[in-house]
């Protein structure tokens, strides 16, 4: 049974850079090989504009039967001022303590998993098809998971080390007697469901380990942060936020940090 290292990192989704939406910048995408990638659930299907992404979110994000009919009774008996939507939802920000930047309080999330790295690829022992069969057996159990809504999940076979990503939202009700009955903060999702982050992540390790497992694939999560899976996995996320416009962030780091001094 061969041995891979296990790597994963949660951050902000890059949709423009999963689907392949324009040229890249990103040295480790071969786009000849595109064809090569597994798309498990995808709701940007034709999208070829940013503003196509936008509206395919909008869409999504209005036929959750739930979500509609608690914005509809929030909304009923008020002033038009005072009414709210989807969209007005997905406009409004809040002051995030991690980041210490105001940024959208409805925000699509990615988590990328990946077995093996660039030192013990699976493209060079012929283990794609079996990790591959690996990262759908993830994807399934993580969609299972209560308050997941998953807007795209793939893996990109055609970057130098392959990887599972999962695009999603995260979207709990509130319990509470007055308001908008709505939870759509991921801390606080993970709180409810995983008790804290390193829960959370550690359940996302065992379930790829055990997924591996049936492939006849040995993986293993290592703790130490000079691992090149771990530093090959940060370095590309920040390079995929540089493509994209966005400020490099350091919410994810500093959770490692945090885990790796307890």
């Amino acid at each position: 049974m061969k041995e891979y290292s296990i790597s994963t990192v949660i951050g902000d989704a890059t949709i423009a850079h999963n689907i392949r939406l324009g040229k890249t910048r990103n040295k480790n995408v071969d786009r000849t090989k595109e064809k090569e990638n597994l798309i498990f659930e995808t709701i940007y299907n034709e999208a070829r504009t940013q503003r196509q992404i936008e509206k395919r979110k909008i869409d999504f994000l209005k036929n959750i039967n739930w979500l509609s009919e608690e914005i509809e009774r929030y909304n009923t008996g008020k002033k038009p001022s005072r009414k709210t939507s989807i969209e007005k939802e997905l406009s409004k920000s809040h002051y995030n303590q991690n980041t210490r930047q105001y940024e959208n309080r409805m925000k699509e999330k990615q988590i990328i998993i990946q077995i093996g790295n660039m030192d013990h690829n699976p493209k060079d022992y012929g283990d794609e098809k079996a990790i591959n069969e690996a990262y759908k057996k993830v994807y399934e159990a993580f969609k299972k998971i209560p308050g997941i809504y998953i807007t795209d999940a793939r893996v990109h076979n055609d970057e130098t080390t392959p990887h599972l990503n999962i695009c999603f939202y995260t979207i709990d009700r509130k319990e509470q007697k007055q308001g908008l009955q709505i939870d759509l903060s991921t801390n606080n999702w993970i709180n409810k469901h995983f008790g804290d982050f390193k829960t959370f992540r550690n359940g996302i390790i065992e379930t790829t380990k055990r997924a591996a497992a049936r492939e006849n694939i040995k993986a293993e999560y290592k703790a130490n942060p000079k691992h090149p899976a771990r530093i090959n996995d940060i370095e590309e996320w920040k390079q995929i936020q540089i493509e994209n416009d966005l400020k490099t962030r350091d919410w994810e780091e500093q959770w490692l940090q945090k885990m790796n001094n307890r």
